[in-house]
């Protein structure tokens, strides 16, 4: 005869509850970012996806980078 114990299911929070989706806004563009005074190039749609992407640090400066 075995017993069962009830287990908790264990709930994770991964950091996705708030965030807001916006419409896509054409291919990735290269951008040149400055941050803790050394220049990163990332990709990203806009800036304000760069800031998401970084966003426990503060970039200094977001300059999007021409394509050829």
């Amino acid at each position: 005869m075995s017993v069962q114990v009830p287990r908790k299911d264990k709930v994770i929070a991964v950091g996705y509850e708030n965030i807001n989706l916006k419409d896509y806004d054409g291919p990735p563009y290269s951008y040149s970012v400055k941050v803790n005074g050394k220049l990163k190039r990332m990709m990203g749609f806009d800036e304000e996806h760069i800031k998401v992407q970084l966003h426990p640090k503060k970039a200094t400066m977001i300059r999007k980078i021409k394509d050829v």
